[in-house]
């Protein structure tokens, strides 16, 4: 039994499926998973979110769809994000697949490989990443047998920022959205967690759905929705000893125990160190060394020396009674310093790389 698990909180991601419903009424979730749903597993999260009745899920690619359908059958509708290759277009079709289409050039591969394809159509409004810009490449799209367009949809670039040149911005790119759509007479989804936590009152942004991935797992609320963030790392105590002051610690002796440079005072006091068999190799990043916390009984630990593929050495000294087998919070909200968005913000990233970052060989446990 693998001494390292993530722990994924059925009650947060109900919760923020929830909060995020209460400021959206009348608009159906589609419950973004891609990427293994955002690392948390994908398996454990979308039968919790089709209990909670989701009927509407995004992934990145056929594999993802397909095990979604595994998963829940044919009673949701699943819309590939990413490009499927055209030589599997007849998959895409066979599993009743909604595929993303962003040019009028994918759309003619699609064709050519004679498959009736459900698509959403990308318009790109501001993200400048993929998607049509013209009305003219929707009416070459639309013509386009056997595809069925059934929607259209956008990505705000700048949603969960409240500023406001970049809420000028959001509002611009929903205006085009809509412009296309009600030309077209066209349902359509733009609101990502930013759009629909930021612009839900706003009356322009009136999508069929919202498409939100982050909020579910309880990121980008700016701390005003009351989402809880849903994974936590946990991690045990395997090794632990006493070692005197001035020892090097770790790959590159970056860490040296009580020296003069690096404490307040001048000590000959021992330190307590302890191994927690959780790396680089199992997505916790090796940047946090010598800067890094976790959790023991209560009390942050510090990380020294350097994060190894396989291990960290935290320093227990100010638990007494600290043992092997204690256990050791990695990610958790019981402490700033482990948190998710504070771990974010000292390796000047964001949450979701954090959570996607963690290895597929650490296991998923639903609590």
């Amino acid at each position: 039994m693998n001494a390292t698990k993530v722990e994924i909180n059925a009650a947060a991601l109900k919760n923020n499926l929830e909060r995020i419903r209460e400021r959206n009424r009348g608009k159906e979730v589609m419950a973004v998973v891609k990427a293994n749903a955002y690392g948390h597993g994908l398996d454990l999260v979308a039968p919790i979110l089709a209990q909670q009745g989701v009927k509407h899920f995004a992934v990145s690619n056929l594999g993802e769809a397909a095990q979604i359908r595994e998963l829940l059958g044919a009673r949701s509708d699943v819309l590939i994000l990413g490009r499927t290759p055209a030589q599997l277009a007849g998959a895409v079709a066979e599993g009743d697949f909604i595929q993303a289409v962003g040019s009028v050039e994918y759309a003619r591969e699609l064709c050519a490989a004679g498959s009736q394809i459900r698509i959403h159509v990308k318009v790109d409004t501001g993200m400048t990443r993929t998607g049509i810009g013209e009305h003219s490449e929707l009416d070459e799209i639309m013509d386009i047998r056997p595809l069925q367009t059934e929607a259209l949809f956008t990505h705000f670039s700048c949603a969960d920022s409240l500023e406001q040149e970049d809420i000028a911005f959001t509002q611009h790119q929903q205006a085009k959205i809509v412009k296309f759509a009600d030309e077209y007479k066209l349902p359509y989804h733009s609101q990502n967690t930013g759009g629909a936590l930021n612009h839900c009152q706003n009356a322009r942004f009136s999508g069929k759905f919202i498409r939100t991935g982050l909020g579910l797992y309880g990121f980008g609320d700016n701390g005003t929705a009351g989402l809880v963030p849903v994974m936590s790392l946990k991690s045990q105590i395997t090794h632990i000893r006493e070692v005197a002051a001035g020892t090097p610690v770790g790959y590159g002796r970056t860490y040296v125990t009580d020296a003069p440079a690096q404490m307040p005072y001048e000590t000959e006091s021992p330190s307590w160190l302890a191994v927690v068999p959780v790396g680089y190799a199992d997505g916790y990043s090796r940047a946090l060394s010598n800067i890094g916390f976790v959790m023991v009984g209560g009390v942050p630990c510090p990380i020294r020396g350097r994060v190894c593929m396989e291990y960290i050495i935290i320093d227990v000294s100010e638990i007494p009674g600290a043992k092997v087998g204690d256990e050791v919070l990695v990610y958790s909200q019981e402490s700033r310093k482990t948190s998710i968005e504070h771990i974010a913000k000292q390796l000047r990233t964001i949450p979701y790389e954090i959570t996607c970052a963690v290895a597929g060989r650490v296991p998923r446990v639903l609590v």
